[in-house]
């Protein structure tokens, strides 16, 4: 039998999903199964125009809703929900125990949610499209860019104070509205706002600092931005709404934005009231885990994030990944209790 080890869990948000995501998970056991087959029936009763495990078997990137010209936000984070609480049950149903602490990136907040015991998958589920609907909503209003600016050095203070220096010129002159939303770690920072705004920024940017890396990513939705204070507004009177599955946690819940843990449902209402309108510094959620004591992290999702995160911030955390067959079975027989 191998020894239970102090880890945490660690939820994707947005970014890393794919056309054809978790076809390897869907029909691996019943646990996982069950999932998205309630999802789909959720889907339905919703009255969605899809089926969740239509949106992570498609693989054709001409007809997916995870990317491109169909790319749909809602499908998007009700498949990640799906998927990452597929993956959790499958790890559980092969002797893999709950973590001794959870936590997520942006969106990821919620299928962790789910694993702490906060909320039921199908109370979470209604939560999302809520939350994504509201979202979309801004975006139409206003057309709206993720700028990813990146230093394999390290971003200096210095630079962060240039670029909001440089944020509130362009906001002064257009009229526009964007600003830092997401501080991942030292060397990664991402900028929100209309796209012609987010490309005028990382442009000055690199007049001056050549050195600098930078993308720009349009399919995704904009979160963590004061632009999205009526969504919030609208997510929070939703939770307010909904009974918890249970009051006290079964893994205490560490937020991403407010950077405290919440093991009980007021401290989760709490730590969610103010998720979409403020800003991301993940690398206090780092920090705490590392002085928690936490030394492996199980990361949950369709991608690899968290590895990167944590060397570039220098903090000694092994990371295995779920998203594949075979990293789940490196995962089992690394972590399950037989």
């Amino acid at each position: 039998m191998i020894e239970q080890e102090s880890f945490a869990f660690l939820f994707e948000g947005q970014g890393k999903q794919y056309p054809g995501m978790y076809n390897f998970l869907i029909d691996a056991h019943e646990e996982s199964r069950r999932i998205f087959d309630r999802a789909d029936l959720l889907c339905k009763r919703n009255n969605l125009d899809f089926r969740i495990s239509d949106v992570c078997l498609e693989e054709d990137p001409e007809k997916s809703l995870l990317a491109g010209n169909n790319f749909n936000p809602v499908a998007t984070q009700l498949a990640l929900l799906t998927g990452e609480t597929a993956t959790v049950n499958y790890l559980h149903a092969m002797g893999v125990p709950r973590a001794s602490l959870n936590g997520g990136h942006s969106y990821g907040q919620w299928p962790g949610v789910v694993e702490s015991g906060f909320l039921s998958f199908d109370d979470v589920f209604k939560l999302t499209i809520v939350r994504g609907n509201a979202m979309e909503q801004v975006d139409k209003a206003k057309a709206s860019a993720v700028g990813l600016i990146y230093d394999a050095r390290r971003i200096e203070e210095s630079l962060i104070t240039l670029v909001k220096e440089r944020l509130a010129s362009h906001i002064e002159q257009e009229d526009d509205d964007g600003e830092i939303t997401v501080q991942n770690h030292a060397h990664q920072l991402l900028i929100g706002g209309s796209k012609k705004h987010v490309e005028r920024v990382i442009g000055s940017l690199q007049l001056s600092h050549p050195h600098l890396m930078a993308n720009i990513q349009e399919n995704i939705q904009l979160s963590h931005h004061r632009r999205l204070r009526g969504a919030q507004a609208i997510v929070s009177g939703a939770l307010e709404t909904m009974k918890a599955f249970n009051e006290i946690a079964i893994v205490p819940m560490l937020g991403d934005v407010n950077h405290t843990i919440s093991e009980t449902f007021t401290q989760l209402k709490q730590a969610m009231g103010t998720h979409l309108d403020h800003d991301l510094i993940f690398e206090a959620c780092m920090l705490i885990m590392s002085q928690r004591g936490i030394q492996k992290v199980l990361e949950i999702g369709p991608g690899k994030i968290f590895g990167g995160m944590f060397k570039l911030a220098n903090i000694n955390v092994k990371v295995s990944t779920t998203e594949s067959m075979t990293a789940l079975d490196n995962v089992i027989a690394n972590y399950a209790i037989r």
